[in-house]
């Protein structure tokens, strides 16, 4: 049985090159970041204890967005093949059967992306290796993890697809009397509020107490200090969303402004897991980028080259953070809305016939996407601001220059997205015109 059906999945590249290009792009980033980590963690000196924490850092934030990217196109693979399992299941075919060829495609298909994804980031390093840290660049053998971490980091990425191709089939219910069976998006409950405000509470908790502190201590409430935050934003922002789009919707004169609207609406956890990813990062941009503005600021012009290079190290780590985040977001929003299109052929085909312009579909879905990661911007912003105001404010009046590069970092990273949406509308141009 496996064997037909993995052979049935290549026949039909619909079915396997997104999810194929999905698990290259994670897997190079994941490779790359990795080399970096690794990089920074064998630093010597008195700042190597600041380069590792910011490695750890850097890895928490990044593994978000990375998951989100790989669940994406787990969930993918089980859309697509629901018609499939479905005849199987009708065939006789049990649970544990058709768990089984999940579980060999999924396998199969992550294998194909992260050994693309292996010669990728080899192919990178030495463009990425240019970065310079520590006085001097990383170098594409800075970047080279190893045979036996990349081993690591492959065995980790096969467990990540298999387990989101796992939970992507849990979510499409499959009986012997249907072909396709959609679940009912989870409402998005009110609790998420209470949550946040308990979450963003104890990270106020947990500043005020670093003062109490010693040693390394310090380092890791700061680190925490930062890291809960950012469970808040998780929690909150599906919430966020919907508040937001419902008030749109409302609002709507025109029918696109309204879809879009709906769209959002449909599911805010969906969306949220497509654009939240980078609310980490820019938490952490905010934060990190304040403190070290301040930091450099006050050292003035006495302060040992030791101090200025790690100071700007950091605030270069924070900008390579973010670039990453984005680029990871543009590819989950790419291959969401590409998978969109195809699942919602039926319904874009009639919009079409009933007079809406493909210009006016693809700015549905433009209008989705953008103005939640909008949205997301914002929320996280202000949550540093609030959570950390004393560093915000002091780096706004000693070093607004700073915060100006991360301000035009994040609207870089918009128009990442925006070309991403756009790079969808070819697809929706395919489906509508077949």
């Amino acid at each position: 049985m496996i064997p037909l059906f993995l052979r049935k999945t290549f026949e039909d590249r619909g079915t396997w090159i997104l999810p194929v290009t999905a698990f290259m792009m994670t897997s190079a980033i994941w490779f790359i970041v990795l080399g970096g980590a690794r990089y920074l963690m064998s630093i010597p000196g008195e700042n190597g204890l600041m380069y590792g924490t910011c490695a750890v850092l850097a890895l928490l934030l990044l593994v978000i967005p990375m998951a989100a990217l790989m669940s994406s196109a787990g969930r993918l693979m089980a859309r697509q093949r629901d018609r499939r399992l479905s005849t199987l299941r009708l065939l006789g075919a049990s649970k544990s059967q058709l768990r089984a060829v999940s579980v060999a495609e999924a396998s199969v298909l992550a294998s194909a992306g992260i050994a693309l994804g292996v010669i990728l980031y080899l192919l990178l390093s030495p463009l990425v290796g240019l970065v310079h840290f520590n006085g001097d660049p990383i170098g594409a053998s800075g970047l080279w993890m190893g045979p036996g971490l990349l081993i690591v980091g492959i065995l980790a990425l096969l467990a990540l697809a298999v387990g989101s191709s796992l939970l992507g089939l849990s979510r499409v219910h499959i009986t012997p009397l249907s072909v396709r069976s959609r679940t009912t998006p989870r409402r998005v409950r009110r609790t998420r509020l209470i949550v946040a405000v308990v979450v963003f509470l104890l990270a106020q908790v947990m500043i005020a107490a670093v003062g109490g502190l010693a040693g390394a201590f310090i380092l890791i409430f700061l680190v925490l200090a930062m890291v809960v935050p950012l469970l808040g934003i998780n929690f909150l922002g599906p919430l966020v969303l919907k508040w937001v789009a419902t008030r749109q919707a409302k609002k709507a004169r025109t029918a696109v402004t309204l879809i879009a609207a709906r769209n959002v609406l449909e599911s805010p956890q969906e969306m949220w897991r497509q654009v939240g990813g980078v609310g980490f990062s820019i938490y952490l941009a905010v934060v990190a980028g304040s403190g070290m503005a301040m930091i450099s600021a006050g050292s003035g012009p006495n302060a040992r080259p030791e101090e200025v290079m790690l100071n700007n190290d950091i605030q270069t780590g924070v900008i390579l953070a973010l670039v990453i985040s984005f680029v990871m977001v543009a590819a989950s929003v790419s291959i969401n809305q590409t998978a969109q299109v195809l699942d919602r052929r039926e319904l874009y085909v009639a919009l079409s016939r009933v007079g809406m312009s493909i210009a006016d579909q693809a700015q549905i879905r433009q209008l989705s996407v953008m103005r939640s990661l909008l949205t997301v911007m914002i929320i996280t912003v202000a949550i540093a601001c609030v959570t950390a105001a004393p560093i915000v404010g002091g780096a706004m009046l000693m070093s607004p220059l700073t915060l100006l590069v991360i301000l035009a970092v994040l609207l870089a990273g918009i128009g990442i997205v925006w070309v991403a949406t756009v790079a969808t509308t070819p697809t929706l141009r395919r489906v509508v015109q077949a």
